[in-house]
This record gives C-alpha cells, sequence and structure tokens, in this order.
C-alpha cells in the first residue's frame, strides 16, 4: 500500500479570492476525486482550525493499493483538472515522495522523507 501525503500553505489573495475561499474551493475539489480509480483507498483532506498555530493550510492523505493505482490516479482528468487552480493559490508546497508503505502489522511506517517544492 501507498500512502501519498500533500500539504498546502496557500497565498492570502489569489484567483481573485482571499485564502479561505481558495481553501474552501480546493478542499471541495480535492473531495471531488475520492473513488476515482481502481485501487485507490482513503482520501482525506483536513484544513487548518482557525487559531491552532499551523505550518501548512491543507492537507491531503491518501492510499492507493500499488503504483499504478496512484499513477492513474495522478493521470485522471479531474485531478489534472484542478492542479492549475491550486498551483496559482498555493505558496508552497510539499509531499510525501509517494513511497510510503506500512512495513508490519504493529502499524510502523517507513519511507522517503518529503520534498520540498518552491512556490511557482
Amino acid at each position: 500500500m501507498l500512502k501519498h501525503i500533500v500539504m498546502w500553505q496557500f497565498a492570502e489573495q489569489a484567483e481573485g479570492q482571499d485564502k479561505a475561499a481558495n481553501l474552501a474551493q480546493a478542499r471541495a475539489l480535492l473531495q471531488g476525486c475520492v473513488g476515482l480509480v481502481p485501487g485507490q483507498g482513503r482520501l482525506e483532506v483536513a484544513a487548518a482550525a482557525p487559531g491552532l498555530e499551523c505550518t501548512y493550510d491543507l492537507v491531503l492523505y491518501s492510499e492507493f493499493a500499488d503504483r499504478a493505482a496512484l499513477d492513474a490516479y495522478q493521470n485522471h482528468p479531474r485531478h489534472v483538472a484542478l492542479k492549475p487552480f491550486i498551483g496559482a493559490a498555493r505558496l508552497e508546497r510539499r509531499r510525501g515522495r509517494s513511497v510510503w508503505h506500512a512495513a508490519s502489522e504493529d502499524g510502523i511506517i517507513c519511507g522517503s522523507l518529503p520534498e520540498r517544492w518552491p512556490s511557482g
């Protein structure tokens, strides 16, 4: 099983909207990607809670049976269509390298460290 995790910081203003509106739109677009492809498991989207100090504004956690399922998700038209909006509204993106997997029955997780992409 692959665990794909992506975290974003959003701009205060982008695409003619404020941060709150862009977060709500991004969250809705991502939640629309539930069950897109065979082999896709859980997909959760969470926004930072008001009043709490958070490093990222929005987090996507998703699980895939294998690399083929993740690749199918990445290339699905609905997923591809949301990338320009999120790309324009974000300041920063960080993600796991999509190589995470359950290492044992006791829930230990292993994988590579996240990579960082600069804005732009």
